[in-house]
């Protein structure tokens, strides 16, 4: 069965979950459901930047407390 969507889509904010028919479920169960469309994970480049340098962060926090100077 597909559906067209009309109205608003209502995402939680915080889980990403999609509301429909009464039920939340994640997005890629709906998108089997009603589209019969496979989904994939990826990062988008935003994301891939704001990761990065959380990691950049970690690794120099960790060179800190081992008592290794900062590089760079």
């Amino acid at each position: 069965m597909r559906y067209a969507l009309e109205k608003f889509m209502r995402v939680c904010a915080w889980c990403r979950r999609i509301h429909f028919k009464g039920e939340w479920m994640p997005l890629e169960e709906f998108m089997r459901q009603g589209f019969d469309t496979p989904t994939t994970h990826g990062i988008c480049t935003e994301c891939l930047r704001q990761q990065q340098a959380a990691v950049a962060k970690v690794k120099e926090a960790r060179k800190m407390k081992a008592g290794k100077p900062a590089e760079g």
